[in-house]
């Protein structure tokens, strides 16, 4: 499952040499045809949502515009992600400080339904997943104060998570799969944690902390058939990446000579990379077990001719056979986001 193989960095967008200021503290996310979208707060004020596609960069959002204007939106809040048709999803705020989910297709920026009805106090936080048939994710809050999962487009909004009965809190990103899964992240009222999958008909447990595993990961990524990958603590101490397909669970890449702590992992097309600290203490990106020849970016690594201070990424970030959309932070105070892609 993980690639094991080099990786090639080419940059989308920097800061400094753009009207783009500032690109954090989002993420970038990949479409399924290469294409990766982007927030970016503009030099003398506003943001939008950026899609880079065929080395063109397309303002698909600009709340400094008309069209943006239109919509009520006075700033983007979270990273996009590719919804049906090439449209993009994303958190905004309107004039009046209200949150909500919206859906932009370089024409049109609508409001998505359900995220704006009376129940829903805000939106958030992080941002929302959306599939190809145009379902989108998020986390709210409601009227009541309990926090919320809720699924729009496509038919009537449904709230396949509450934080009540046995779940406590939510951690992490929903994320929405192919065939309208659900799955979240949850704290458990009897203080284990767990990752469940609500398919709009039954809920099902996919991991639980218990019988070796000590704590989990806060962003589990899954693919299209159902297989999750996370990182976890087991109950010795150690951190792994795994990967869990049905009642099986199979342990990916472990802290040890290679890595000194495993911290999460993406997945997709059955391409598995992993986030982990070195024995140096420096986080990276990685596509294998060998920090060297499948390091794909890590802190401290020359980059544009500066050195890398942060990174970025997330289950949106990552596409088709293993494309990641990466989000770095220069020693030069310049920010970028790059498109990592195998080399072979």
């Amino acid at each position: 499952m993980l690639r094991n193989a080099p990786y090639s960095l080419t940059p989308i967008a920097v800061t400094g040499v753009t009207s783009f200021s500032r690109f954090g503290p989002y993420v970038a996310a990949m479409g399924d045809d290469g294409a990766i979208a982007f927030q970016a707060a503009f030099v003398g004020g506003g943001s939008g949502v950026i899609v880079a596609r065929d080395g063109r960069l397309e303002v698909v959002v600009d709340t400094r515009t008309s069209h943006g204007a239109r919509a009520g939106l006075a700033e983007i809040t979270s990273h996009p992600d590719f919804a049906r048709d090439g449209r993009v999803a994303f958190y905004g705020r309107d004039a009046r400080g209200g949150s909500g989910v919206y859906v932009a297709d370089g024409a049109t920026v609508e409001r998505l339904d359900g995220s704006g009805d009376a129940d829903t106090v805000a939106v958030g936080p992080l941002g929302p997943t959306s599939n190809a048939d145009g379902l989108v994710a998020y986390r709210a809050t409601a009227r009541d104060g309990s926090a919320v999962i809720r699924v729009c487009g496509g038919g009537a909004p449904r709230e396949p998570f509450r934080a009540d009965g046995p779940i406590a809190a939510f951690h992490g990103l929903p994320v929405v799969t192919e065939g309208s899964a659900v799955l979240a992240r949850v704290a458990l009222r009897d203080g284990t944690h767990a990752i469940v999958r609500d398919d709009g008909r039954s809920s099902e447990d996919v991991v639980v902390t218990g019988e070796g595993v000590a704590e989990l990961g806060h962003f589990p990524s899954a693919d299209d058939d159902g297989t999750v990958v996370t990182s976890i603590r087991t109950t010795r101490g150690a951190t792994a990446l795994v990967s869990i397909a049905g009642t099986r669970l199979d342990t990916l890449v472990e802290e040890g000579a290679a890595y000194v702590h495993v911290r999460g992992g993406l997945l997709r097309d059955g391409h598995a990379l992993v986030f982990a600290t070195l024995h140096e203490g420096s986080l990276g990106i990685f596509a294998g077990t060998d920090p060297v020849h499948h390091r794909i970016v890590a802190i401290g690594d020359r980059c544009l001719g500066s050195r890398v201070t942060s990174l970025a990424a997330n289950p949106v970030s990552i596409g088709r056979a293993g494309a990641l959309a990466i989000r770095l932070a220069l020693a030069d105070d310049r920010e970028a986001i790059f498109l990592a892609t195998p080399d072979t």
